[in-house]
């Protein structure tokens, strides 16, 4: 009989050793599988910033400016004054036009360069006063006139009219053109705005 209850109880220690052991088996492959997962993400965590590193040192080297040549930069100086020089031969010829009308002309882009604010001749006759801003651009030109332009050139008139108080003037605006170089946007605005007026005065260079 006690041999029996012995056998029993060693059976069930031996039965609570492998459940032991198994269990740390369990464990270990538990471990084994976090390393992995944990090594896993490592190696994506990794990969995603060695991705925006490249991704940085392309936009770097985008970024970086172009090194032009001495004849580049001469070619393109040259190409600014003969532009400078086209834009204000076309100024001239819209201030004798206004000229030959009886205004009174002040050459204001040709005279204060970068500092006109945007207004190039400046008309007045008795109480009539009259902003121009011209533009002598070529009828195929990937360069067009848009409703932000038009709207900036409006509101230097306005900041012109406001610091000078010429509140007794009778203002027009003008944005005059020698072809026509006003995009959609532009024409839309034209359209709907009673404040500027186009022109296209054609000039041969």
């Amino acid at each position: 009989m006690f041999s029996t209850i012995k056998n029993i109880f060693n059976n069930k220690n031996k039965e609570l050793e492998l459940k032991e052991k198994e269990l740390i088996l369990k464990e270990r492959e538990l471990e084994l599988k976090e390393k992995e997962i944990n090594n896993n993400f490592t190696e994506v965590k990794t990969e995603t910033i060695n991705k925006q590193k490249e991704n940085i040192e392309k936009t770097v080297i985008t970024k970086k400016k172009r090194i032009y040549s001495d004849e580049e930069k001469k070619a393109y100086a040259l190409r600014m004054k003969e532009l400078k020089e086209k834009g204000k031969a076309y100024e001239e010829f819209i201030a004798g036009h206004y000229k030959l009308e009886g205004y009174s002309i002040y050459l204001n882009g040709i005279k204060k360069g970068k500092k006109d604010k945007g207004i190039d001749i400046i008309c007045t006759k008795d109480e009539e006063l009259i902003l121009i801003q011209c533009k002598n651009w070529s009828e195929n030109s990937k360069y067009k006139i848009g409703h932000k332009d038009l709207k900036a050139f409006v509101g230097c008139c306005t900041d012109y009219v406001n610091e000078n108080k010429l509140f007794n003037k009778k203002i027009k605006l003008k944005f005059i053109t020698s072809n026509n170089i006003i995009d959609i946007s532009g024409k839309k605005y034209l359209e709907e705005t009673k404040t500027l007026q186009y022109e296209i005065l054609k000039y041969e260079n």
